[in-house]
């Protein structure tokens, strides 16, 4: 995921995020090995809880090229898959990626993504994992059109790798605006917490 290294200039009067690509690539990284440690002890029995009722058979695919372009970093079984995304920082808010390069009009994961689930992290000042968020997609999708999605604050990166650079929009969505049984908070760590607690937690999430 596009992260800031520090603030230059203006894009129409808006300030800029400056990304470098590499540490871009660290960073996710981090994430991504992150989940495969912890997925059979913590994510998949939350999964299974919200979306299965205990009936949830773990049968981890092994993620070939083709999925991986279809934005897929993971593949519980053929009927539910998800992609990992990790910022440096808990900013209070969670970024819906819309458009991931300006200049060329790409769209962003947020409309691109084939996997069921984003797997959202924030780092700590260790850069270390200790909380996230499990983000929903269909049920996120449905609730966040484009109408809806003009109504938060809109915040452009700009990322640059050897001499070339582009840009992305995102849309920062505060955790209490994201509609309930679409957004899973987990936690790690000294923060973490038992299953059964998460449960009780996320009722009415």
């Amino acid at each position: 995921m596009l992260e800031t290294r520090g603030i230059i200039g203006n894009r129409g009067g808006m300030k800029l995020k400056v990304n470098e690509w590499y540490e871009c690539l660290q960073i996710g990284e981090i994430g991504e090995k992150f989940t495969t440690k912890h997925q059979r002890k913590i994510i998949l029995p939350i999964i299974d809880q919200f979306l299965y009722a205990n009936r949830f058979e773990y049968n981890l695919n092994k993620i070939g090229k083709d999925k991986q372009r279809q934005g897929i970093n993971g593949e519980i079984n053929l009927n539910f898959s998800y992609e990992v995304k990790t910022r440096t920082k808990n900013w209070g808010d969670i970024l819906l990626e819309t458009i991931s390069v300006i200049e060329k009009i790409v769209p962003g994961w947020f409309f691109t993504s084939k996997a069921n689930a984003i797997v959202y992290y924030f780092l700590n000042r260790q850069r270390e994992i200790d909380e996230g968020y499990i983000i929903l997609l269909n049920q996120t999708r449905k609730y966040f059109t484009e109408a809806v999605l003009e109504r938060y604050p809109k915040k452009i990166a700009k990322t640059e790798r050897n001499n070339y650079c582009y840009h992305t929009e995102n849309r920062a969505i505060p955790f209490d605006a994201f509609p309930k049984k679409s957004l899973i908070h987990i936690q790690f760590g000294k923060k973490q917490i038992t299953l059964s607690e998460y449960i009780r937690k996320n009722k009415e999430v």
